[in-house]
């Protein structure tokens, strides 16, 4: 049993003995029924068929008994209630009758959303809806579903404003959003480092999955590439080219949505990308200006980075923001811009490169000589160092997982260091972070970091997945019976999970192989 740290302390009171059938609101609003609950001091313990975790009750919004008698009043007033048959539900109190009819409703609701799950997360049984610029078809909840519809719409809106652009003739872009990970992988074949992807080749098509462990980080995928369609906007026939195609979709990732207004706001802070950038100028490489502008480097990851710095400066800077539009749109569309003819498969389209990119950045940013080149390049350095200075703990995690699994495996580590040595209370961190030491074929330390996931957040069932694997695949029999007990507590956690649902007998089945082969 793992035990979870930086608990505080239940009000509501104490729990004597086990009751059979409780339920435990999340903060979150998850809500785990059928369940027996045991408040100790400064945790819960909640007991699953295949085991009990302990949750902070920091993280519980509110706990319901079976047995009310199992709860004691701590004080008068509580005494006082409690006799007159109230109880206390959410910060207010009621009658058990009332609270229990809330309670029965939200329970029904959650059972009707995870039928809902399981039946729409099949892609033939996806929900499709169309706005005014967009298909989506969707197997992820309604409700996430309709949020990022409205934030496409307003995104849509917000670049046509800045560069001018139309659909034109060219058909709404489908959108295809799934639940989750397996979902998004089982259906596109995308790889397992792969958020989302843009099809830059007609007929458009933007896939991306729904990470609820981090959702900041699907927005900003999403942000991305959505970007890149915007872009094919400004002239089909044509292929931005890695620069500076990345660095103006990274631009507008680091966009914020606010529902109530339905409000996009560009131009924000990427940190992970300023720490990146930060490793480099620290390790004595900056990047120079016609490095980037020429891809004379052969770094092209650097667009992300450094590029979106670049891209920063010129759109936050009204001394160049209006020369870098009509560059951006020179590309595509001007006379004047020499471009080359690329086979992209089954599509002839026309970009740019290397001295022609440096030429029609020279000529539509007014840089006359190689003096007012080198001037633009310390300015682009001092927005970095003046601007894009501050890099805090979510930087350093975003930083690390963007360098995991593109060949940069020990920045990526390094980076995880850093932000567990700055005390990073983030789950997820540690999650991945074992996944990337598990690659690393460093087992020990990967089950270590597996543990602390589920410490620092004992009710996702991803992280149990994660270590039940782990330890099934180990070939021993003591650590498989651990991993099978790990992944079946995953599904008491989260009975509506697709992965194991279709793969958990497979994977139990395959553990038991290796065993048998290993003893033979």
């Amino acid at each position: 049993m793992l035990r979870a740290g930086g608990l505080g302390l239940l009000a509501s009171g104490l729990l004597v003995g086990l009751a059979p059938a409780d339920t435990l609101i999340h903060k979150d609003g998850r809500m785990f029924d059928g369940v027996r609950l045991k408040v100790v001091e400064d945790h819960v313990e909640v007991m699953f068929e295949h085991g009990t975790v302990e949750v902070p009750t920091a993280d519980v919004l509110d706990l319901v008994f079976d047995d009310e008698k199992a709860w004691v009043p701590k004080t008068d007033e509580e005494r006082e209630r409690f006799a007159d048959g109230q109880v206390r539900y959410q910060g207010e109190w009621m009658s058990r009758a009332s609270r229990d009819k809330i309670v029965a409703r939200a329970l029904d609701e959650r059972r009707a959303e995870i039928e809902e799950r399981k039946a729409s997360r099949l892609w033939r049984n996806r929900e499709i809806v169309e706005t005014k610029n967009f298909v989506f078809e969707s197997t992820a909840p309604k409700h996430v579903t309709a949020y990022y519809r409205d934030l496409c719409e307003a995104y849509f809106q917000e670049f046509a404003k800045t560069w001018k652009i139309r659909r034109g003739k060219v058909g709404k872009l489908t959108v295809k959003f799934f639940v989750d990970q397996d979902n998004f992988q089982q259906v596109t074949g995308a790889g397992p480092y792969t958020l989302g992807f843009f099809r830059f080749l007609e007929p458009f098509e933007l896939c991306i999955y729904y990470d609820r462990l981090d959702p900041q980080q699907t927005e900003e995928v999403l942000f991305h590439e959505l970007g890149h369609y915007l872009q094919k906007l400004i002239e089909v026939e044509f292929a931005y080219p890695h620069w500076p195609g990345e660095a103006l979709s990274e631009y507008y990732g680091a966009s914020t949505w606010d529902p109530n207004k339905k409000k996009v706001e560009v131009g924000k802070v990427l940190a992970g990308r300023v720490q990146e950038v930060r490793f480099d100028i620290d390790s004595g490489n900056p990047l120079s200006l016609v490095e980037l502008l020429t891809h004379a480097h052969e770094r092209t990851y650097h667009d992300y980075n450094w590029g979106w710095t670049l891209v920063h400066f010129l759109m936050s800077d009204k001394r160049y923001a209006k020369n870098f539009n009509k560059f951006y749109v020179a590309l595509a569309k001007a006379r004047d811009v020499d471009r080359a003819i690329r086979d992209f498969g089954r599509t002839i389209l026309k970009t740019v490169e290397g001295d022609a990119m440096l030429e029609a950045f020279q000529e539509y940013m007014k840089i006359k000589s190689p003096e007012d080149l080198a001037e633009l390049e310390q300015a682009w350095y001092a927005h970095i160092d003046e601007n894009l200075g501050i890099t805090d703990v979510r930087g350093v995690e975003n930083a690390a997982m963007k360098n995991m699994g593109q060949g940069r495996d020990l920045r990526a580590r390094r980076l995880f260091e850093e932000a567990i040595s700055m005390g990073t209370e983030n789950a997820v961190t540690y999650y991945r972070y074992a996944i990337l030491l598990r690659a690393m074929n460093e087992p020990v330390l990967a089950r270590q970091n597996w543990e602390l996931a589920i410490e620092h957040d004992p009710l996702v069932a991803e992280f149990y997945i994660a270590l039940g694997r782990f330890l099934v695949d180990r070939g021993t029999k003591h650590e498989y019976d651990e991993g099978e007990r790990l992944l079946r507590l995953a599904f008491d956690i989260e009975p509506d999970n697709y992965y194991l649902d279709l793969n958990l007998e497979r994977i139990l089945r395959d553990g038991k192989r290796r065993i048998d082969r290993a003893s033979d």
